[in-house]
């Protein structure tokens, strides 16, 4: 079987899982997950600057997001992040916004900047750490599987569509978002 072949076979074992999950209501995940301000929520989140930012800025504003969760020192995150920068500057991929989350928290914003200058990420990027985001995740989705990369997939509307564990190829997440659009 050529390497080709074997990776298209993947795509379409992945895709498969992605569609084979059961959408998620907006009532089955807590608001207080991603809106509450208190420092010690699930959804807090620093940018690069020290800021305090919450998800809810992100959902629910008349765009698909996608929220990649990811670790500077995990491989697969670091062999895949330029397709998902390049989803994100695609021009034919309207009305959606890519946000990835680091988890290598504040002791690790050195080599977060660096991977995110190495990798040329032009999408935004937080931190968060290697304890809450895992259990946001948790909480968001039901799943007690967590790896990095992560993704969430929230609609225009800020409800959480889908949720992936592992890479996942762009042009799944595409199709997934056109199939959902109709």
């Amino acid at each position: 079987m050529t390497h080709k072949l074997q990776t298209r076979i993947l795509a379409i074992c992945v895709l498969l899982v992605f569609q084979l999950f059961l959408p998620i209501s907006s009532a089955s995940v807590d608001s207080a997950i991603i809106d509450s301000p208190d420092n010690n929520t699930l959804g807090y989140l620093k940018d690069f600057n020290g800021k305090e930012r919450l998800l809810n800025e992100y959902t629910g504003k008349g765009e698909w997001v996608v929220v990649m969760l990811w670790a500077s020192d995990c491989k697969v995150s670091n062999n895949t992040i330029h397709t998902y920068n390049d989803l994100h500057n695609a021009s034919d991929v309207h009305n959606l916004q890519i946000i990835g989350i680091s988890l290598d928290g504040t002791n690790g914003i050195n080599q977060a900047r660096r991977f995110i200058e190495n990798h040329s990420v032009d999408f935004p990027n937080f931190i968060g750490n290697a304890q809450t985001i895992p259990t946001m995740y948790k909480l968001l989705t039901g799943q007690t599987e967590f790896a990095t990369p992560a993704f969430l997939l929230f609609n225009p509307e800020g409800e959480l569509l889908a949720h992936q564990v592992g890479a996942i190829p762009a042009d799944m997440i595409e199709s997934f978002i056109k199939q959902q659009s109709k």
